[in-house]
């Protein structure tokens, strides 16, 4: 579900790491990755207009699992995510490889 499914609400990049946001998410098949995984469907940065979108976009896969059009592991969810989160979790990945390198380094003497 692309983000320009979804034109009735006010949305903000889900990628802007300066901003607050709440992030909606669909689990779902993503064919371009040939896996299931959370694949981001809107961004707001407004609680009440988040959780509008999230009970609808809840209520339309329901309603599609009814009929077979959706697989019944689909799922609509999200989280907010503060100015600065994304950053955050990239440092916080990169510390721990760094740690994880080093350790594999000692083991093989290297270090």
């Amino acid at each position: 579900m692309p983000l320009e499914q979804y034109p009735d609400m006010p949305m903000v990049d889900p990628d802007d790491d300066s901003l607050a946001r709440h992030v909606v998410w669909h689990y779902r098949y993503d064919p371009q990755r040939r896996e299931r995984r959370d694949v981001t469907v809107a961004a707001y940065d407004d609680d009440a207009e988040y959780v509008n979108q999230l009970r609808r976009l809840q209520a339309d896969l329901a309603d599609r699992k009814g009929r077979g059009e959706a697989e019944l592991v689909e799922r609509i969810s999200g989280t907010f995510k503060p100015p600065g989160c994304d950053a955050e979790q990239r440092r916080t990945r990169a510390e721990w490889r760094g740690r994880t390198k080093a350790r594999v380094r000692k083991r093989k003497g290297k270090g």
